[in-house]
């Protein structure tokens, strides 16, 4: 079985290689992850802009 992962590139996959099936099965899952689980969180680097963002307008309210 051929199976497209996050990078783009192809993974071939034999059912031979693998023990049982349920092995089999776990490592097709593994592949087919959704790109934003394989991917670092940008939630942190959102919330770090948006402090610096609020803290830059509200000095520019005090000057005001």
């Amino acid at each position: 079985m051929l199976i497209r992962i996050n990078t783009g590139e192809l993974v071939e996959i034999n059912k031979y290689n693998f023990s049982n099936d349920k092995l089999y099965y776990q490592k097709i899952m593994d592949l087919k992850k959704p790109l934003a689980k394989s991917m670092p969180s940008v939630k942190p680097l959102v919330k770090s802009l948006a402090k610096s963002l609020t803290k830059s307008s509200t000095k520019l309210n005090k000057n005001i």
